[in-house]
């Protein structure tokens, strides 16, 4: 269970386009850093969940083409591992330059990143169908914990039990590839 998750608080002083990068290094390169070293060891009937956000739904993508590459994820012909490291990284440097808004980027550094998780288990999802892992990403909600200034409506409990059923199989061979919220698929 891949659970890497940060995000700049509102009240931060660091400038907007100082955040994107380290965002994206621990939640999206992070995530898939670890998911690549831990990969080889996993055997037929592993699983691998990603903890994402509902934060990261494809309606943030204003730009109808940056948003169908995001959709193309994991399908044949569509946006590839190379494709998305790039993307994530176009983005970042949007942000950097100030110009993330005016290509159809949001103004979210946390929702790119983990629409980045999601788009990435898409893509693990279709290359691990051959071994037999199963690949899922899920929201576990807004929990009550040091990220979320202690605000969720959810306790830290509650906001595990779709990741942990996840990876007992609960979503089953199927779910590879799927986004859940609540242990139930949800649309991306």
């Amino acid at each position: 269970v891949n659970n890497a998750g940060f995000a700049f608080k509102a009240s931060s002083s660091t400038p907007f386009r100082q955040q994107a990068r380290p965002t994206l290094q621990v939640n999206f390169f992070g995530t898939l850093a670890v998911t690549e070293a831990f990969l080889p060891l996993l055997r037929p009937g592993g699983q691998v969940v990603n903890v994402a956000s509902s934060s990261g739904h494809l309606s943030i993508i204003k730009s109808p083409v940056l948003r169908g590459k995001f959709e193309s994820s994991g399908e044949l012909g569509g946006l590839d591992m190379m494709g998305l490291k790039k993307l994530m990284e176009e983005f970042v440097e949007s942000v950097e330059d100030g110009s993330h808004q005016a290509v159809g980027w949001p103004n979210s550094c946390y929702g790119v990143s983990k629409l980045g998780v999601i788009a990435m288990t898409r893509i693990l999802a279709a290359e691990q169908r051959e071994r037999g892992i199963t690949v899922t990403a899920c929201c576990p909600g807004y929990c009550y914990t040091d990220m979320t200034s202690h605000r969720g409506n959810r306790s830290p409990d509650v906001g595990a039990q779709t990741p942990a059923w996840l990876a007992l199989g609960g979503g089953g061979k199927d779910a590879s590839g799927i986004f859940f919220k609540d242990k139930k698929p949800v649309e991306w």
